[in-house]
């Protein structure tokens, strides 16, 4: 039995050693990849604003702010005959010329972003004491995170983004410091009274997995991308589909939405010079799009921290009903115009123990989203 046990412990940290390694050698192909995009590319800066303060309500998801910079890639790539995608793809590319994307050649596109987010979340009433919430309603909580996502697109329109998010979820976050002050100095409107409740520090960590395959577009000026995603870790845990619909004038998929109306001319050639021809059309002001948007999307969830606690730390004095599905329908408008995008939509989300539209216990805030390129 000893023996048996000791055979187990051994396969164990053999297996631990085996993991650690392929973390390392991931993470170095990582870094050498990055390095290679950021060395030629065009740096892009988000700004995301999201409250409810456009339905005129305060409560559930009540504020959210993000940062990015995105380092988008001018190398064209394209995969050797022997290599596959793979779940996570884009690291067996070869960078080639101008010439080896022409004439529908399948061709590959890279960029990697950075940011900074914050979120804070209230039950439907905040101007109960934190012994006054009642059941069932949502607890009080922050997020405070920082992450990178690499994206990946193919000029056959498919679209691959996976990245890491890491932070914490409670007072660290300083969800009541920051709501107060909005509150008493900007808003003037009446000060939160139950953070008190609010769910425990925890430090939370998601990786995040987004792929689209592509879109579909039936008649001229309206198109329909469908797309799958997930999220595994401590913070959240969640798998979903969506499709989004498009109605006016647009480039034709992911890809040429971050590049030029011509996403198969020179952008770089091989060695890593810029293309004169590639970065004037990349350049080209008078090309825009104006389009108005909807999007539906379910989730079924595994775990929420923000609704139900800390994963580790049990220790929160409240904690929300815990509900297994997320509906969520968005509208709006965008525009991109040279190196300058402006969007903004509605969005309602409702968390429901069915599949289900409608729900009186929903989210509902507008998005903010600005996007601009230097």
């Amino acid at each position: 039995m000893k023996r048996a046990g000791a055979r187990l412990l051994a396969a164990f940290i053999a297996l631990g050693f085996s993991a650690a390694a392929a973390a390392q050698g991931y993470l170095g192909r990582l870094l050498d990849d990055f390095n290679e995009v950021k060395a030629l590319s065009q740096r892009k800066q988000r700004f995301e604003y999201e409250n409810d303060v456009f339905f005129k309500t305060d409560k559930n998801y009540t504020d959210g702010v993000r940062y990015g910079y995105k380092y988008l890639g001018l190398r064209q790539y394209r995969k050797p005959p022997d290599a596959e995608e793979g779940f996570l793809p884009g690291f067996n590319l070869d960078p080639v010329s101008s010439a080896a994307c022409v004439d529908g050649k399948l061709c590959y596109y890279k960029s990697y972003t950075f940011y900074l987010g914050h979120s804070m979340y209230t039950p439907s009433d905040i101007k109960l004491a934190s012994d006054q919430i009642p059941p069932g309603d949502r607890p009080y909580a922050a997020w405070l995170y920082f992450g990178f996502y690499r994206e990946l697109f193919a000029s056959d329109g498919r679209y691959w983004r996976y990245g890491l998010d890491l932070g914490c979820v409670g007072p660290c976050a300083q969800g009541e410091q920051l709501q107060t002050f909005i509150h008493r100095n900007i808003t003037r409107s009446p000060i939160p009274q139950g953070w008190a409740a609010q769910i425990h520090n925890e430090p939370g960590v998601v990786f995040r997995y987004e792929y689209v395959p592509g879109s579909w577009q039936p008649v001229p000026y309206l198109d329909l991308t469908p797309h799958l995603q997930f999220g595994a870790g401590n913070l959240q845990t969640y798998a979903g589909t969506g499709v989004t619909m498009r109605l006016g004038r647009f480039r034709s998929n992911y890809l040429t939405q971050w590049h030029s109306n011509h996403p198969l001319e020179a952008l770089a050639s091989a060695d890593g010079v810029k293309s004169d021809a590639g970065w004037q059309l990349w350049k080209r002001k008078e090309d825009f799009d104006l389009y108005w948007f909807v999007r539906l999307h379910g989730d079924a969830v595994v775990y929420n921290a923000l609704q139900q606690g800390g994963m580790f730390n049990r220790s929160s004095p409240y904690i929300g009903q815990a509900r297994p599905f997320i509906v969520e329908g968005e509208s709006g408008a965008a525009l991109h115009y040279g190196d300058f995008s402006l969007s903004f939509s509605l969005v309602r989300r409702n968390y429901t123990d069915v599949l289900r539209l409608w729900n009186p216990r929903s989210d509902k805030f507008g998005r903010l989203v600005l996007e601009w390129a230097y």
